[in-house]
Protein backbone atom coordinates (compact mmCIF):
# COMPACT_ATOMS: atom_id res chain seq x y z
CA UNK A 1 0.00 0.00 0.00
CA UNK A 2 1.35 3.65 -1.31
CA UNK A 3 1.71 5.65 2.12
CA UNK A 4 -0.61 8.75 2.59
CA UNK A 5 0.85 12.11 2.87
CA UNK A 6 1.46 13.75 6.12
CA UNK A 7 -0.93 16.46 5.13
CA UNK A 8 -4.00 17.09 2.38
CA UNK A 9 -6.14 19.67 0.99
CA UNK A 10 -9.12 20.00 2.15
CA UNK A 11 -10.21 18.84 -1.56
CA UNK A 12 -9.02 14.79 -0.55
CA UNK A 13 -8.77 12.93 -3.18
CA UNK A 14 -10.98 9.33 -2.18
CA UNK A 15 -8.53 6.81 -1.57
CA UNK A 16 -10.75 4.81 -4.12
CA UNK A 17 -12.92 5.60 -6.77
CA UNK A 18 -14.73 2.42 -5.89
CA UNK A 19 -17.27 4.38 -3.22
CA UNK A 20 -18.19 7.02 -5.84
CA UNK A 21 -18.58 4.47 -8.73
CA UNK A 22 -20.89 2.10 -6.27
CA UNK A 23 -23.28 5.20 -5.45
CA UNK A 24 -23.73 6.43 -9.29
CA UNK A 25 -24.42 2.95 -9.87
CA UNK A 26 -27.10 3.25 -7.19
CA UNK A 27 -28.34 5.94 -9.17
CA UNK A 28 -27.91 4.60 -12.58
CA UNK A 29 -30.88 1.83 -11.58
CA UNK A 30 -33.08 4.30 -11.44
CA UNK A 31 -32.59 5.84 -14.79
CA UNK A 32 -32.61 2.44 -16.01
CA UNK A 33 -36.62 1.91 -15.11
CA UNK A 34 -37.09 5.04 -16.77
CA UNK A 35 -35.41 4.45 -19.85
CA UNK A 36 -37.17 1.84 -20.39
CA UNK A 37 -40.30 3.44 -20.46
CA UNK A 38 -38.76 6.47 -22.32
CA UNK A 39 -38.44 3.50 -25.45
CA UNK A 40 -42.23 3.05 -25.00
CA UNK A 41 -42.74 6.71 -24.99
CA UNK A 42 -40.23 6.57 -28.44
CA UNK A 43 -42.02 3.90 -30.27
CA UNK A 44 -39.50 4.54 -32.59
CA UNK A 45 -42.05 6.52 -34.79
CA UNK A 46 -40.60 9.92 -35.17
CA UNK A 47 -37.02 9.31 -34.87
CA UNK A 48 -35.06 8.00 -37.78
CA UNK A 49 -32.83 4.53 -37.81
CA UNK A 50 -29.55 5.55 -35.84
CA UNK A 51 -26.81 4.40 -38.75
CA UNK A 52 -23.61 2.59 -36.95
CA UNK A 53 -21.24 4.23 -36.14
CA UNK A 54 -17.64 2.94 -36.64
CA UNK A 55 -15.09 2.37 -34.05
CA UNK A 56 -13.81 5.48 -32.15
CA UNK A 57 -10.48 6.65 -33.64
CA UNK A 58 -9.83 9.69 -31.50
CA UNK A 59 -7.20 12.02 -32.43
CA UNK A 60 -3.75 12.20 -31.23
CA UNK A 61 -2.93 13.81 -28.25
CA UNK A 62 -0.73 16.23 -29.21
CA UNK A 63 -3.81 17.97 -31.03
CA UNK A 64 -5.37 20.71 -29.18
CA UNK A 65 -8.43 23.14 -29.38
CA UNK A 66 -6.90 26.01 -27.71
CA UNK A 67 -2.59 26.44 -28.91
CA UNK A 68 -0.70 27.99 -27.36
CA UNK A 69 0.09 31.25 -29.07
CA UNK A 70 3.30 31.56 -31.73
CA UNK A 71 5.91 32.74 -30.09
CA UNK A 72 4.15 32.74 -26.22
CA UNK A 73 4.64 29.30 -24.06
CA UNK A 74 1.27 30.46 -22.53
CA UNK A 75 0.70 30.86 -18.64
CA UNK A 76 1.21 28.30 -16.40
CA UNK A 77 0.16 29.64 -13.24
CA UNK A 78 -0.11 30.84 -10.31
CA UNK A 79 -3.62 30.31 -11.12
CA UNK A 80 -5.96 32.13 -8.66
CA UNK A 81 -9.60 31.27 -10.12
CA UNK A 82 -10.72 28.44 -11.97
CA UNK A 83 -12.98 28.43 -15.45
CA UNK A 84 -15.09 26.74 -17.23
CA UNK A 85 -13.14 23.77 -19.33
CA UNK A 86 -15.89 22.80 -21.58
CA UNK A 87 -14.61 25.06 -24.80
CA UNK A 88 -11.83 23.75 -24.73
CA UNK A 89 -12.50 20.10 -26.15
CA UNK A 90 -13.31 21.26 -30.01
CA UNK A 91 -16.68 19.87 -31.24
CA UNK A 92 -14.67 17.37 -33.82
CA UNK A 93 -13.49 15.34 -30.42
CA UNK A 94 -16.92 15.13 -28.69
CA UNK A 95 -18.48 14.58 -32.03
CA UNK A 96 -16.19 11.71 -32.47
CA UNK A 97 -16.04 10.29 -28.95
CA UNK A 98 -19.62 10.73 -28.05
CA UNK A 99 -21.79 10.61 -30.71
CA UNK A 100 -26.16 11.85 -30.25
CA UNK A 101 -24.25 14.23 -27.56
CA UNK A 102 -25.95 15.36 -24.51
CA UNK A 103 -24.19 18.21 -22.85
CA UNK A 104 -24.43 19.34 -18.96
CA UNK A 105 -22.01 21.33 -16.50
CA UNK A 106 -21.85 22.30 -12.76
CA UNK A 107 -19.25 24.83 -10.64
CA UNK A 108 -18.60 24.55 -6.96
CA UNK A 109 -20.82 26.91 -4.80
CA UNK A 110 -18.11 28.99 -3.13
CA UNK A 111 -16.53 30.64 -5.89
CA UNK A 112 -14.37 30.22 -9.15
CA UNK A 113 -10.63 31.78 -6.49
CA UNK A 114 -11.96 29.48 -3.60
CA UNK A 115 -9.86 26.50 -1.77
CA UNK A 116 -11.58 23.15 -3.65
CA UNK A 117 -12.89 24.96 -6.79
CA UNK A 118 -13.62 23.34 -9.45
CA UNK A 119 -15.53 23.13 -12.42
CA UNK A 120 -16.69 20.04 -14.59
CA UNK A 121 -17.88 19.25 -17.97
CA UNK A 122 -20.15 16.23 -19.34
CA UNK A 123 -20.98 14.95 -22.32
CA UNK A 124 -22.91 11.61 -23.10
CA UNK A 125 -25.05 9.95 -25.94
CA UNK A 126 -28.73 10.38 -25.56
CA UNK A 127 -30.71 7.45 -25.82
CA UNK A 128 -31.49 6.55 -29.36
CA UNK A 129 -34.96 5.99 -30.50
CA UNK A 130 -36.06 3.53 -33.12
CA UNK A 131 -32.88 1.24 -33.35
CA UNK A 132 -31.83 -1.83 -32.60
CA UNK A 133 -28.75 -0.96 -30.76
CA UNK A 134 -28.02 1.80 -28.18
CA UNK A 135 -24.40 3.36 -28.24
CA UNK A 136 -23.59 4.87 -24.92
CA UNK A 137 -20.43 7.00 -24.13
CA UNK A 138 -19.55 9.22 -21.64
CA UNK A 139 -17.01 12.15 -21.48
CA UNK A 140 -16.50 14.21 -18.23
CA UNK A 141 -13.79 16.75 -17.32
CA UNK A 142 -13.60 18.42 -13.74
CA UNK A 143 -11.04 21.39 -13.59
CA UNK A 144 -9.83 21.67 -9.84
CA UNK A 145 -8.26 25.00 -8.38
CA UNK A 146 -5.55 24.40 -5.68
CA UNK A 147 -4.23 26.88 -3.19
CA UNK A 148 -1.38 26.81 -0.90
CA UNK A 149 -1.22 24.86 2.29
CA UNK A 150 0.64 26.06 5.81
CA UNK A 151 2.93 22.67 4.24
CA UNK A 152 3.32 23.47 0.52
CA UNK A 153 2.40 26.48 -2.07
CA UNK A 154 -0.15 26.28 -4.70
CA UNK A 155 2.01 24.46 -7.12
CA UNK A 156 2.95 21.61 -4.41
CA UNK A 157 -0.73 21.05 -3.42
CA UNK A 158 -1.51 20.51 -7.10
CA UNK A 159 1.85 18.13 -7.29
CA UNK A 160 0.36 16.52 -4.19
CA UNK A 161 -2.70 15.74 -5.70
CA UNK A 162 -1.06 14.16 -8.88
CA UNK A 163 1.16 12.17 -6.51
CA UNK A 164 -1.81 10.44 -4.55
CA UNK A 165 -3.78 9.62 -7.65
CA UNK A 166 -0.76 8.15 -9.32
CA UNK A 167 -0.19 6.07 -6.39
CA UNK A 168 -3.97 4.93 -5.86
CA UNK A 169 -4.07 3.73 -9.31
CA UNK A 170 -0.77 2.48 -9.56
CA UNK A 171 -2.17 0.17 -6.66
CA UNK A 172 -4.49 -1.25 -8.65
CA UNK A 173 -2.81 -1.38 -12.21
CA UNK A 174 -2.80 -4.69 -14.14
CA UNK A 175 -4.94 -6.05 -11.52
CA UNK A 176 -8.37 -7.67 -10.80
CA UNK A 177 -9.78 -5.69 -7.80
CA UNK A 178 -12.14 -7.35 -5.49
CA UNK A 179 -15.73 -6.33 -7.48
CA UNK A 180 -13.98 -8.10 -10.39
CA UNK A 181 -12.87 -4.65 -12.49
CA UNK A 182 -9.86 -5.64 -14.64
CA UNK A 183 -7.26 -2.58 -14.37
CA UNK A 184 -4.80 -1.81 -16.69
CA UNK A 185 -1.33 -0.41 -17.01
CA UNK A 186 -0.99 3.42 -16.11
CA UNK A 187 1.68 5.35 -18.50
CA UNK A 188 2.73 8.71 -18.13
CA UNK A 189 2.34 10.74 -21.50
CA UNK A 190 4.27 14.09 -22.26
CA UNK A 191 1.57 16.47 -21.40
CA UNK A 192 1.44 19.87 -19.61
CA UNK A 193 3.29 19.55 -16.56
CA UNK A 194 2.61 16.12 -15.19
CA UNK A 195 -0.24 13.67 -16.58
CA UNK A 196 -1.02 10.18 -16.60
CA UNK A 197 -3.30 7.75 -17.93
CA UNK A 198 -5.08 4.10 -16.46
CA UNK A 199 -7.93 1.98 -17.75
CA UNK A 200 -10.30 -0.74 -16.26
CA UNK A 201 -12.80 -2.98 -17.55
CA UNK A 202 -15.70 -2.94 -14.91
CA UNK A 203 -17.25 -5.49 -13.51
CA UNK A 204 -20.39 -4.95 -15.61
CA UNK A 205 -18.97 -4.97 -18.97
CA UNK A 206 -18.08 -1.19 -19.58
CA UNK A 207 -14.51 -0.25 -20.34
CA UNK A 208 -13.43 2.77 -18.70
CA UNK A 209 -10.08 5.46 -19.15
CA UNK A 210 -9.04 8.07 -16.86
CA UNK A 211 -6.80 10.42 -17.31
CA UNK A 212 -5.29 13.35 -14.70
CA UNK A 213 -3.08 16.43 -16.03
CA UNK A 214 -1.93 18.85 -13.75
CA UNK A 215 -0.47 22.67 -15.40
CA UNK A 216 0.48 24.82 -12.72
CA UNK A 217 -1.51 24.81 -9.50
CA UNK A 218 -4.22 23.63 -11.89
CA UNK A 219 -5.28 19.91 -12.23
CA UNK A 220 -7.76 18.24 -14.73
CA UNK A 221 -9.41 14.58 -14.49
CA UNK A 222 -11.01 13.29 -17.18
CA UNK A 223 -13.01 10.03 -17.46
CA UNK A 224 -13.81 8.17 -21.10
CA UNK A 225 -16.26 5.07 -21.17
CA UNK A 226 -18.41 3.09 -23.27
CA UNK A 227 -19.98 0.15 -24.74
CA UNK A 228 -22.34 -0.85 -27.08
CA UNK A 229 -26.05 -2.61 -25.76
CA UNK A 230 -29.56 -4.01 -27.75
CA UNK A 231 -31.91 -1.51 -27.22
CA UNK A 232 -34.20 -4.19 -25.31
CA UNK A 233 -33.91 -7.09 -24.00
CA UNK A 234 -31.64 -5.84 -21.05
CA UNK A 235 -33.51 -6.60 -18.09
CA UNK A 236 -33.54 -10.54 -17.18
CA UNK A 237 -37.13 -11.63 -15.66
CA UNK A 238 -35.62 -11.15 -11.81
CA UNK A 239 -34.69 -7.51 -12.49
CA UNK A 240 -31.33 -7.75 -12.80
CA UNK A 241 -29.62 -6.50 -15.88
CA UNK A 242 -27.95 -8.91 -18.22
CA UNK A 243 -24.40 -7.46 -18.50
CA UNK A 244 -23.34 -9.85 -20.32
CA UNK A 245 -25.16 -7.95 -23.33
CA UNK A 246 -22.89 -5.14 -23.47
CA UNK A 247 -20.60 -5.09 -25.57
CA UNK A 248 -17.29 -2.71 -23.76
CA UNK A 249 -15.37 -0.43 -25.95
CA UNK A 250 -12.16 -1.18 -26.84
CA UNK A 251 -9.39 -0.11 -24.13
CA UNK A 252 -6.97 1.41 -26.61
CA UNK A 253 -10.11 3.30 -27.74
CA UNK A 254 -10.66 5.16 -24.08
CA UNK A 255 -7.03 5.49 -23.14
CA UNK A 256 -6.42 7.70 -26.13
CA UNK A 257 -9.53 9.45 -25.57
CA UNK A 258 -9.15 10.53 -22.38
CA UNK A 259 -5.31 11.46 -23.29
CA UNK A 260 -6.51 13.63 -26.22
CA UNK A 261 -8.97 15.32 -24.34
CA UNK A 262 -6.23 15.68 -21.83
CA UNK A 263 -4.41 17.74 -23.86
CA UNK A 264 -6.62 19.74 -25.06
CA UNK A 265 -7.07 20.79 -21.83
CA UNK A 266 -3.70 21.56 -20.82
CA UNK A 267 -3.82 23.73 -23.70
CA UNK A 268 -6.51 25.53 -22.90
CA UNK A 269 -5.14 26.08 -19.63
CA UNK A 270 -1.96 27.73 -20.63
CA UNK A 271 -4.23 29.69 -23.02
CA UNK A 272 -6.69 30.68 -19.94
CA UNK A 273 -5.28 34.34 -18.80
CA UNK A 274 -7.96 36.98 -17.46
CA UNK A 275 -10.29 34.71 -16.17
CA UNK A 276 -7.55 32.36 -14.40
CA UNK A 277 -4.86 34.98 -13.78
CA UNK A 278 -6.41 38.28 -13.87
CA UNK A 279 -3.65 39.01 -16.59
CA UNK A 280 -4.23 40.80 -19.97
CA UNK A 281 -6.67 37.71 -22.48
CA UNK A 282 -4.17 36.21 -24.63
CA UNK A 283 -6.71 33.71 -26.45
CA UNK A 284 -10.36 32.60 -25.21
CA UNK A 285 -12.17 29.76 -26.44
CA UNK A 286 -15.90 30.14 -27.11
CA UNK A 287 -17.46 28.33 -23.98
CA UNK A 288 -20.57 26.12 -22.79
CA UNK A 289 -22.62 27.07 -20.35
CA UNK A 290 -25.65 25.47 -18.39
CA UNK A 291 -28.14 27.66 -17.13
CA UNK A 292 -28.53 28.91 -13.48
CA UNK A 293 -31.19 27.69 -12.03
CA UNK A 294 -34.65 30.23 -11.79
CA UNK A 295 -38.16 30.01 -10.17
CA UNK A 296 -40.77 28.44 -12.09
CA UNK A 297 -44.23 28.80 -12.90
CA UNK A 298 -45.69 26.14 -14.28
CA UNK A 299 -48.88 26.48 -16.14
CA UNK A 300 -52.09 24.22 -16.34
CA UNK A 301 -54.87 23.78 -17.96
CA UNK A 302 -57.13 21.11 -15.87
CA UNK A 303 -54.55 18.24 -15.27
CA UNK A 304 -51.82 19.35 -17.76
CA UNK A 305 -49.17 20.91 -17.32
CA UNK A 306 -48.32 23.05 -20.30
CA UNK A 307 -44.84 22.57 -21.07
CA UNK A 308 -42.37 21.06 -19.43
CA UNK A 309 -40.48 23.11 -16.56
CA UNK A 310 -37.00 23.06 -15.53
CA UNK A 311 -36.03 19.82 -13.19
CA UNK A 312 -33.57 21.41 -11.27
CA UNK A 313 -35.96 24.30 -9.45
CA UNK A 314 -38.43 21.37 -7.97
CA UNK A 315 -36.54 21.24 -4.62
CA UNK A 316 -37.11 24.06 -2.12
CA UNK A 317 -33.14 25.36 -1.03
CA UNK A 318 -33.26 24.21 2.61
CA UNK A 319 -34.33 20.43 1.47
CA UNK A 320 -31.60 20.36 -0.82
CA UNK A 321 -29.25 21.63 2.49
CA UNK A 322 -30.33 19.13 4.71
CA UNK A 323 -30.41 16.20 2.01
CA UNK A 324 -27.11 16.99 0.06
CA UNK A 325 -25.30 19.89 1.85
CA UNK A 326 -23.03 21.95 -0.75
CA UNK A 327 -23.93 19.29 -3.63
CA UNK A 328 -22.50 19.75 -6.95
CA UNK A 329 -25.52 19.92 -9.65
CA UNK A 330 -26.07 18.48 -12.81
CA UNK A 331 -28.60 19.10 -14.98
CA UNK A 332 -29.62 16.87 -18.36
CA UNK A 333 -32.39 17.55 -20.80
CA UNK A 334 -33.44 16.40 -24.24
CA UNK A 335 -33.17 18.89 -26.65
CA UNK A 336 -35.95 21.22 -27.37
CA UNK A 337 -36.77 20.07 -23.90
CA UNK A 338 -38.85 23.18 -23.06
CA UNK A 339 -41.10 22.76 -26.53
CA UNK A 340 -43.66 20.47 -25.01
CA UNK A 341 -42.89 17.45 -27.20
CA UNK A 342 -44.44 14.34 -26.00
CA UNK A 343 -42.04 11.88 -24.35
CA UNK A 344 -39.50 14.69 -23.44
CA UNK A 345 -36.81 13.92 -20.70
CA UNK A 346 -35.18 15.90 -18.08
CA UNK A 347 -33.07 14.98 -15.45
CA UNK A 348 -31.04 16.82 -12.33
CA UNK A 349 -28.32 15.65 -9.62
CA UNK A 350 -26.77 16.78 -6.88
CA UNK A 351 -23.94 15.10 -5.37
CA UNK A 352 -22.30 15.58 -2.04
CA UNK A 353 -19.42 16.00 -1.44
CA UNK A 354 -16.66 16.23 -3.38
CA UNK A 355 -13.58 13.48 -1.73
CA UNK A 356 -16.50 10.75 -1.18
CA UNK A 357 -16.66 10.60 2.56
CA UNK A 358 -20.50 10.07 4.09
CA UNK A 359 -21.62 10.51 0.26
CA UNK A 360 -25.01 11.49 -0.39
CA UNK A 361 -26.97 12.16 -3.92
CA UNK A 362 -30.36 13.17 -4.65
CA UNK A 363 -31.89 12.92 -8.60
CA UNK A 364 -34.84 13.68 -10.06
CA UNK A 365 -36.36 12.49 -13.47
CA UNK A 366 -38.77 14.02 -15.01
CA UNK A 367 -40.75 12.98 -18.38
CA UNK A 368 -43.54 14.74 -20.01
CA UNK A 369 -46.26 14.02 -21.44
CA UNK A 370 -48.83 15.32 -23.45
CA UNK A 371 -52.07 14.14 -21.89
CA UNK A 372 -52.69 12.83 -18.43
CA UNK A 373 -53.62 9.19 -20.30
CA UNK A 374 -49.07 8.98 -21.68
CA UNK A 375 -48.82 9.40 -17.55
CA UNK A 376 -50.53 7.28 -16.41
CA UNK A 377 -49.46 4.59 -19.32
CA UNK A 378 -45.71 5.27 -18.15
CA UNK A 379 -46.40 5.64 -14.76
CA UNK A 380 -47.52 1.77 -14.70
CA UNK A 381 -44.57 0.43 -17.08
CA UNK A 382 -42.31 1.98 -14.81
CA UNK A 383 -44.15 0.67 -11.54
CA UNK A 384 -43.49 -2.63 -13.27
CA UNK A 385 -40.15 -1.73 -13.46
CA UNK A 386 -39.72 -1.76 -9.87
CA UNK A 387 -42.02 -4.57 -9.47
CA UNK A 388 -39.50 -6.35 -11.43
CA UNK A 389 -36.63 -6.09 -9.01
CA UNK A 390 -38.82 -6.17 -6.02
CA UNK A 391 -37.43 -8.70 -3.15
CA UNK A 392 -34.04 -9.42 -5.57
CA UNK A 393 -30.70 -8.07 -5.54
CA UNK A 394 -29.82 -5.86 -8.65
CA UNK A 395 -26.02 -4.75 -9.57
CA UNK A 396 -25.06 -5.82 -5.41
CA UNK A 397 -28.35 -3.73 -4.14
CA UNK A 398 -30.87 -5.67 -2.24
CA UNK A 399 -34.16 -4.09 -3.33
CA UNK A 400 -38.04 -4.83 -0.93
CA UNK A 401 -40.91 -4.50 -1.92
CA UNK A 402 -43.04 -1.87 -3.64
CA UNK A 403 -44.89 0.06 -1.76
CA UNK A 404 -48.25 2.35 -2.49
CA UNK A 405 -48.19 5.71 -0.85
CA UNK A 406 -50.62 8.27 -0.58
CA UNK A 407 -50.74 12.53 -0.63
CA UNK A 408 -48.05 12.59 -2.89
CA UNK A 409 -49.53 13.93 -6.40
CA UNK A 410 -52.02 11.62 -8.53
CA UNK A 411 -50.15 8.12 -8.03
CA UNK A 412 -47.01 7.31 -5.82
CA UNK A 413 -45.06 3.96 -5.32
CA UNK A 414 -41.51 3.71 -3.66
CA UNK A 415 -39.43 1.27 -2.96
CA UNK A 416 -35.73 0.96 -1.06
CA UNK A 417 -32.71 -0.99 -1.09
CA UNK A 418 -29.48 -1.34 0.54
CA UNK A 419 -26.21 -2.56 -0.85
CA UNK A 420 -22.73 -2.24 1.21
CA UNK A 421 -21.92 0.70 0.25
CA UNK A 422 -25.51 2.75 0.54
CA UNK A 423 -28.91 2.34 1.77
CA UNK A 424 -31.51 3.79 -1.37
CA UNK A 425 -34.98 4.82 -1.95
CA UNK A 426 -36.48 4.94 -5.69
CA UNK A 427 -39.95 6.91 -4.81
CA UNK A 428 -42.17 7.13 -8.75
CA UNK A 429 -44.80 9.65 -8.89
CA UNK A 430 -47.46 10.86 -11.21
CA UNK A 431 -48.81 14.27 -11.36
CA UNK A 432 -51.13 15.28 -13.92
CA UNK A 433 -49.47 14.15 -17.35
CA UNK A 434 -45.98 14.71 -15.81
CA UNK A 435 -44.14 11.28 -14.44
CA UNK A 436 -41.36 11.86 -11.97
CA UNK A 437 -38.75 9.69 -9.98
CA UNK A 438 -36.78 10.74 -6.68
CA UNK A 439 -33.80 8.85 -5.51
CA UNK A 440 -31.97 9.17 -2.57
CA UNK A 441 -28.71 7.53 -1.16
CA UNK A 442 -26.25 8.00 0.97
CA UNK A 443 -23.95 6.29 3.74
CA UNK A 444 -22.36 7.38 6.82
CA UNK A 445 -17.97 6.58 7.04
CA UNK A 446 -16.80 6.20 10.53
CA UNK A 447 -14.72 5.16 9.07
CA UNK A 448 -16.84 2.01 8.52
CA UNK A 449 -19.37 2.30 5.25
CA UNK A 450 -22.58 2.30 7.53
CA UNK A 451 -25.63 2.63 4.70
CA UNK A 452 -27.87 5.36 5.48
CA UNK A 453 -31.30 3.16 7.32
CA UNK A 454 -33.86 2.68 4.64
CA UNK A 455 -36.74 4.55 6.96
CA UNK A 456 -34.50 7.35 6.67
CA UNK A 457 -33.65 7.97 2.65
CA UNK A 458 -37.36 6.84 2.11
CA UNK A 459 -38.70 10.06 4.43
CA UNK A 460 -36.42 12.10 2.74
CA UNK A 461 -37.21 11.09 -0.35
CA UNK A 462 -41.05 11.75 0.16
CA UNK A 463 -39.80 15.10 1.69
CA UNK A 464 -38.08 15.82 -1.20
CA UNK A 465 -41.28 14.41 -3.15
CA UNK A 466 -43.41 16.97 -1.02
CA UNK A 467 -41.51 19.72 -2.63
CA UNK A 468 -41.77 18.97 -5.83
CA UNK A 469 -46.13 18.55 -5.79
CA UNK A 470 -45.72 22.11 -4.05
CA UNK A 471 -43.83 23.93 -6.78
CA UNK A 472 -45.00 21.67 -9.95
CA UNK A 473 -49.10 22.28 -9.45
CA UNK A 474 -49.44 24.52 -6.05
Amino acid sequence: MTQEPESAPQDRPQRTNRKALMLGAGALGLVLVLGAVIALASGGSDVPDVPDVPAVSPPAAKESAVPTPSGSPGVTGPYTKVTSPCGWVSQDTIAELVPFTRFSSAESDDGPGAEGAFASCAWESKFQGGSEKQISRNLEVKLRLHVASDSRDAVGEAGWFMEYQRGVAGEHANKTDDFGDKHGAVTAPQIGDEAFVSSMLAHYNIQVGVAFVRVGNLTAEIGYEGDDHPTDGMLLPNGKVDESKRTPIAEAAVREGAEAVAAQIAAGIKSCTDLCTGQPAVSEPDRQEDAAVAPIAPSWKKDVLDKPVDPCALLKQETLGRLVPRGEMTRRLDDGYYSGKDGTYGECAWDYPKDGSSPRKLQVVFLYGTGVSRGKDWFEAAKNRLDGQANGDLAGTRYGPVEALTGLGDQAVAQTGTSDLSGEAQLLMRVGNVVLEISYLGADYTPDTVPLPEDKVLAEAKAAAQDIVSILRP
